[in-house]
């Protein structure tokens, strides 16, 4: 048996897009796309990329991003495609390398109730405690105390995916990715074409392909149970 030996084969957008109107049976697979329906494909095509994050756990979208403090500032914006940002952060003094620090002060994320609950918002220092406000179009993180030095925070955050852009990109996935998207898309241009009993069969399809998808894009790391229960005694 003779194989390629070569697995670096990629799918860009719009050969995504083909994929998808030939299987939503509104496509000849020896025709060419139109700007047209090409146009409307990929607008359905970034409604889903933008939306997966928030549906499933996707490694790709979670990262770390470096948040510099200014001197007075007591919030700071952070930037537009950050969606989430995933427990405490670490501050990090403006004197030391911020790629790799001596020592790291830990920034606990705190909830709505308990930054309306907390006093002295005047007073600076070395930011402890963080709240993430999502009351406007951007994230806004609420630092406290007020920083008295221009130092840095690392935050772990879950992003938005690219957006499909040009024909000649590609997705901002894994390759296992490109069968579900390639299923979802279709099921979204045959509804839009009336075709119900395709439709459904393709969202079906695809349903099961996101499943497989999501069994290996989280993160590979031990897990560790732990029980406690109330005895029927006390020492």
């Amino acid at each position: 048996m003779t194989t390629s030996g070569s697995s670096s084969r990629e799918f860009n957008v719009g050969k995504i897009l083909s994929m998808a109107y030939i299987r939503a049976g509104l496509l000849d697979a020896h025709s060419s796309l139109d700007a047209a329906r090409a146009r409307v494909a990929k607008d359905e095509l970034d409604l889903i990329l933008d939306g997966l994050p928030a549906a499933s756990t996707i490694s790709r979208s979670r990262t770390t991003i470096l948040v510099a403090c200014t001197t007075g500032a007591a919030s700071v914006t952070l930037p537009n495609n950050v969606l989430d940002v995933n427990g405490d952060g670490e501050y990090i003094s403006p004197e030391q390398d911020v790629e790799h620090p001596d020592s790291e002060t830990l920034v606990r994320l705190i909830d709505q109730g308990e930054w309306h609950s907390t006093g002295l918002r005047s007073a600076s220092g070395v930011p402890t405690r963080m709240y993430l406000d999502r009351a406007g179009a951007a994230l806004i993180l609420r630092l406290m105390p007020v920083p008295n030095e221009a130092g840095t925070i690392r935050l772990k955050v879950r992003r938005m995916l690219h957006d499909a852009g040009a024909d000649s990109n590609t997705v901002d996935l894994e390759p296992p990715w490109v069968e579900y998207l390639v299923l979802e898309l279709a099921a979204r241009l045959a509804m839009g074409n009336s075709l119900m009993s395709r439709a459904a069969f393709l969202r079906g399809e695809a349903k099961e392909k996101k499943i497989e998808c999501q069994g290996f894009a989280g993160e590979r790391v031990g897990k560790q149970l732990r029980f406690s229960h109330r005895a029927g005694w006390r020492r």
